[in-house]
């Protein structure tokens, strides 16, 4: 896994991955997720979906799962049950953080369902990701700017190549 991000979508969460992968790089893109926080479960809050689960907090109250289609939405409920004195647990991860971890899923992946070519990259609409054993073999190159201070000239700039 190279890179992991997300945003709002009018359809919820879109989450989105670049993985390194033997047949070149790819862009999976999961749609339609929500975002979830929980809280103690006598603290009133508006959500999209509310639903009791199997948790506590670290002083042992039962919490809820609080879900929003928008993470946007979910950041400012969070801002405003913390505002009237209740905490709330796991506010703070990020949506494609969230949807990894709970996948058990550190770096390497398994992407299962229909790839296809996009350009020069390739492209999966909603697979199912599990963990995977997998070491890409990758390439690098270094960017080297040397200046004479924050506002002093441009001295140097050299390139280097894992291929020497």
């Amino acid at each position: 896994m190279l890179t992991r991000g997300w945003r709002d979508a009018p359809e919820g969460l879109r989450l989105s991955y670049w993985l390194a992968t033997p047949r070149g790089p790819l862009e999976v893109e999961i749609e339609g997720e929500r975002a979830v926080m929980f809280v103690a479960r006598e603290v009133e809050a508006e959500a999209d979906g509310r639903r009791a689960v199997d948790l506590t907090t670290l002083w042992g109250q039962p919490v809820d799962a609080l879900y929003f289609t928008q993470q946007r939405r979910m950041v400012d409920v969070a801002r405003a049950i913390r505002e009237r004195g209740h905490p709330t647990c796991e506010s703070d991860v990020k949506p494609a953080d969230r949807y990894l971890m709970e996948r058990f899923i550190t770096g390497p992946c398994r992407v299962t369902g229909a790839i296809r070519r996009r350009g020069r990259f390739l492209y999966a609409n909603n697979p199912t990701l599990r963990p995977a054993e997998h070491r890409p073999q990758l390439t690098s190159l270094s960017l080297d700017i040397e200046t004479d201070g924050f506002g002093g000239p441009i001295i140097s700039i050299a390139l280097v190549d894992d291929t020497g």
